[in-house]
This record gives structure tokens, C-alpha cells and sequence, in this order.
């Protein structure tokens, strides 16, 4: 029996995909937290207390274990040329649902400071597409997500 090209193409596809470690996918969802923090070049106690409590609330991870986690994203984030390796992780091992609470959270550390600043925003954006989260649902997550 010969299968074609197209035949064989269509069976990768319907591949589930490997499974991704828990840890990389929570230091992946950190990266980009500590970007959006980092977005405005004005880190301040508010956003940094939020980015601990979503966290400890999405990872189910202790104050002390989120500090180690921050620390190991915040360095593998410096050492990254972009954030298309933590949002090519994040979009191949979360769920819709789970990519739109990350954009919730995401929103959330935004908003920490009581104003979104335009790098926050094109940041957003930018995430959204490497995320492949629907404009609607950006949009949703961004109404949604608690001002502070």
C-alpha cells in the first residue's frame, strides 16, 4: 500500500504532542509575567506582590518556591534573544481555557501598578498572537482582569 505525501503530513499532525515538563512550563508562564513587569522599565512592590500571588494561585507553589521560581525564570529570560521559546511552550502545552487565564494574569500584573503603560500594551499584544489567543478573547481577559 503506498501512502502520499499529503497521507503522511496529515498523520504528523494528528499527533498529540509530547508532554512538557511542569517546571518548564511554570518557568515559562513566569518569563512572561517578569516581561510584562519588566515592560515599562518601572518595577514597583504592587506588580511584584501580584506576580507572586498568581503564582502560588496557577502552580500551586509556595512564597519561598515562587521567589526560587522567579529568580530561575528571571535568568533564563536574560539569557533569551526573544520570548518565542516560553510562548511556543505555553501554546503547545496549555489548553485554550489555560491560555486565556494566563492572559488573565498576565493582564493582572499589568494592571498592578493602576495603569497600563503602551510597552505594556504592544507587549500584550505581541503575546496574545505567540499564544494564539483570539482578539475576542484578549479582549475579554483584558476586561476581566482586576484592576488594582
Amino acid at each position: 500500500m503506498k501512502v502520499n505525501l499529503l497521507d503522511q503530513f496529515k498523520l504528523l499532525l494528528q499527533r498529540d504532542p509530547a508532554p512538557v515538563p511542569e517546571d518548564r512550563q511554570h518557568r515559562a508562564r513566569t518569563a512572561l509575567l517578569l516581561a510584562i513587569l519588566e515592560a515599562d522599565y518601572r518595577e514597583q512592590d504592587a506588580e511584584h506582590r501580584v506576580l507572586r500571588e498568581v503564582l502560588q494561585r496557577r502552580t500551586a507553589v509556595s512564597d519561598d518556591e515562587a521567589v526560587a521560581l522567579i529568580a530561575s525564570a528571571k535568568a533564563q529570560l536574560s539569557d533569551s534573544a526573544s520570548l518565542y521559546e516560553f510562548t511556543e511552550t505555553l501554546q503547545k502545552s496549555l489548553s485554550p481555557d489555560q491560555r486565556r487565564e494566563l492572559m488573565e494574569d498576565l493582564w493582572s500584573v499589568a494592571f498592578a501598578d493602576g495603569e497600563i503603560d503602551p510597552q505594556e500594551e504592544h507587549l500584550m499584544r505581541r503575546l496574545a498572537d505567540l499564544l494564539a489567543v483570539p482578539h475576542r478573547v484578549y479582549i475579554q481577559s483584558k476586561l476581566k482582569a482586576p484592576r488594582r
